[in-house]
């Protein structure tokens, strides 16, 4: 089997029900290529709920070395990531596990407003039940993935290396292998 289309990417993503659509997207992965790996995991990751039980194979998604990721952004977004300032905060909603952890995951945001949303957001059932709190950090700009805003969320896509580095220990490759 060749690569795929986009438009076949598309009909995988969006056959699948929020809960499946990213692990969907992780075993079509390997026959995406350049800018429709990058096009097919934003839409995956964007449209899909409760991946905290995949957050390590998000990161690892995301590290790729898959060329053309400047395709995770539209040129709206990559011109306004081009405008930011060379540091600044981001916020994120998070469970006091993964604060005190220190293995944050990559959805990021650059408003207090929207991180404190996300503390109360009921779609991520698996930690529905812990304590949430907001984290502040400041980064710099050469360490954002992505930025997005399709949902007006002001999203930062970024990977913290403690989460990276225990991404990669972890990995074996599991689900990055189907037969072609």
């Amino acid at each position: 089997m060749g690569l795929m289309t986009w438009k076949e990417i598309q009909k995988v993503n969006f056959r699948s029900n929020t809960y499946d659509r990213f692990q969907n997207f992780l075993e079509i992965s390997p026959l995406c290529s350049g800018k429709n790996y990058w096009r097919g995991l934003r839409d995956a990751y964007e449209d899909s709920d409760n991946l905290f039980a995949w957050r390590e194979k998000v990161v690892l998604a995301f590290a790729s070395e898959e060329p053309h990721k400047e395709f995770l952004m539209t040129k709206a977004e990559r011109n306004y990531l081009a405008e930011l300032p060379d540091t600044f905060d981001i916020y994120r909603g998070m469970t006091e596990e993964e604060f005190k952890s220190k293995e944050y995951n990559i959805s990021w945001t650059l408003s207090y407003k929207q991180a404190i949303f996300f503390t109360t957001y009921l779609r991520n059932h698996d930690t529905n039940h812990m304590q949430k709190r907001v984290c502040k950090i400041k980064i710099k700009k050469s360490q954002v993935i992505a930025y997005w805003n399709g949902r007006k969320e002001h999203e930062i896509i970024y990977l913290h290396k403690k989460s990276l580095d225990k991404a990669m220990a972890n990995d074996n490759g599991e689900i990055w292998n189907i037969d072609t």
